[in-house]
């Protein structure tokens, strides 16, 4: 052989060496030589179905399937659920995942989200979601979070109240809490969300322990939550509702008491920066004073409301950024304000933004047209209404107005903005649904 044969059939080896050295690096699963932690992280993003088509990929992916910290069972997108048998198998791949998974792994973040609807199987639902969230009690979760539909939970476990390693957590689904930790028992809760559950409030219980040990609290959420006595059987004189917190930046509070008792709600919360108030105005509130509030959301649960109360709840607010008034509480304002009252709610003269959200066909559009007036740094005004307006509807009257009202306000050099929703939507369920946290 020649030397120039033997130096081209070196050159062919070695260009046959490279592309079959780059082929074997193409077809490396890179992702199973990534750190444990990494891979945790990326397998944190992943909804229930990919992340178990991960763990199908190879032995790693099984393992970092198996000891993932993040369970995200919120998010079943892909995966049909569309009868009661299909919703069933899903179920059943969710005990087999705990029971290959075991009960000593670390679980950093639980985060469920379920629409059951089969009767048959309730019991069995309720017995496994109470052992999987005492599993994740004992494996020092941080973040739990809660959200079933269409079920009575019943008894929600002592045990998530108790837990010390807990810093955030939703519980949204029709339940009851009647262990309250003493008063002695430190959190450190920062974020504490409830919708629809049934408090057990022996001697405002509850809500001291949140107060006086909750000390690290920056969001509290009671949406439709009801606190109950033993002795609410019998007649109660007077409720308190006190709540403190240095630290406490959110706060949304729609205590459901009984009707005919004294209520008396207290705040002390210097630091606050949203509030949004869906309560009684038949009561007496102090909310201290909100001299950091960015954000208020102001409505009544009910119809009826005392003018006097009203007004002083409302002049315990100083100053706002965003005010968001319901149509129930604007209207009350209007009916039974003069000029110098009006002047006497700083919060409403020192806005920058206020949000009207309509939920009636023919709103009474007068209210926003007082607001406009006494708004004095004002630069921005939206209106939500629970319709679309098109050439054949019998609403032209109700849309003649907001255009008025919209002239009205651009003069001004005030940007306005209409947004139209469908009926029954309204801005808190745009802005506020648990399911956003979780």
């Amino acid at each position: 052989m020649t030397t120039a044969s033997f130096d081209h059939a070196r050159s062919t080896d070695r260009r046959s060496r490279n592309r079959i050295r780059k082929r074997k690096t193409s077809r490396m699963d890179r992702f199973s030589n990534l750190p444990i932690e990494i891979a945790h992280e990326i397998m944190s993003r992943l909804n229930f179905k990919d992340l178990t088509r991960v763990g199908c990929v190879s032995k790693a992916c099984r393992e970092f399937y198996i000891s993932t910290p993040y369970l995200n069972f919120h998010d079943f997108s892909g995966v049909d659920i569309s009868t009661r048998r299909k919703n069933k198998k899903v179920f059943n791949s969710l005990k087999r995942f705990f029971i290959q998974r075991g009960v000593h792994l670390k679980i950093q973040c639980f985060r469920f989200r379920w629409c059951f609807f089969d009767d048959d199987h309730d019991e069995d639902f309720r017995l496994r979601l109470r052992e999987w969230i005492e599993i994740a009690v004992r494996c020092n979760v941080e973040v739990l979070h809660l959200v079933v539909t269409y079920i009575r939970f019943g008894e929600l476990p002592a045990s998530i109240l108790h837990c010390k390693s807990l810093k955030s957590l939703l519980v949204d689904m029709k339940c009851t809490i009647s262990d309250v930790p003493f008063i002695d028992f430190l959190s450190n809760l920062d974020y504490l969300r409830l919708k629809d559950v049934s408090i057990k409030d022996e001697d405002d219980r509850f809500l001291k322990w949140i107060s006086c040990c909750c000390t690290s609290m920056k969001e509290l959420l009671l949406k439709d939550c009801g606190f109950w006595h033993e002795s609410d059987f019998y007649h109660i004189p007077e409720r308190h509702v006190n709540i403190s917190g240095d630290r406490l930046k959110k706060l949304h509070l729609n205590p459901q008491l009984r009707r005919k008792t004294k209520k008396w709600v207290n705040i002390y919360a210097p630091n606050l920066k949203c509030l949004e108030w869906f309560g009684e105005c038949t009561t007496s509130q102090n909310l201290g004073n909100l001299m950091c509030l960015e954000k208020a959301e102001i409505s009544s649960s009910i119809p009826i409301c005392n003018h006097d109360i009203l007004i002083d709840f409302l002049c315990s607010i100083r100053k706002v950024k965003v005010l968001i008034l319901h149509p129930d509480i604007l209207e009350l304002l209007w009916l039974n304000m003069d000029d110098r009252k009006w002047q006497d709610l700083s919060f409403i003269s020192q806005a920058k933004e206020v949000v009207i959200p309509y939920d009636d066909y023919e709103p009474d559009i007068e209210p926003a047209y007082s607001i406009l007036e006494h708004a004095h740094d004002l630069e921005k005004m939206t209106i939500y209404y629970p319709h679309c307006f098109d050439a054949h509807d019998d609403l032209t009257d109700v849309y003649d107005d907001l255009m008025e009202l919209r002239t009205e306000v651009m003069s001004k050099g005030i940007h306005f903005n209409i947004i139209t929703t469908s009926r029954g939507s309204s801005l808190l369920s745009s802005i506020q649904s648990l399911a956003d946290f979780v």
